[in-house]
Parts: structure tokens; C-alpha cells; sequence
């Protein structure tokens, strides 16, 4: 029973990185330094400040 929590915990932060990794990759290369709202992790996404230059 032990193995199944953990293999689902697995499975769902793997799954959750995943859509993070797309979502960021989409919508920071549009220049936004916030996300629009993720229902699956249910909160908006902050990309960060930008790198100094």
C-alpha cells in the first residue's frame, strides 16, 4: 500500500513539472513574468524576475 502512495505522489509531480516546464516555456518567450491561471495546480505561475543585463 506504501508503494502505491508513493508511485502516485511520483506520478503526479511528474505530471505537474511537465505542464509547468510547457506552460513557462510558452508564455515566458511571450514575456510575461506571470502565468496565466493553471487549473491543474490551481494558483497563477510567477516566472521570476528577468536577469539582470
Amino acid at each position: 500500500m506504501r508503494e502505491a502512495f508513493i508511485v502516485n505522489f511520483a506520478d503526479e509531480i511528474d505530471s505537474k513539472l511537465g505542464a509547468f516546464e510547457r506552460i513557462y516555456r510558452g508564455e515566458k518567450a511571450m514575456g510575461k513574468k506571470w502565468g496565466n491561471y493553471v487549473k491543474l495546480m490551481d494558483r497563477f505561475l510567477c516566472f521570476g524576475q528577468d536577469d539582470p543585463q
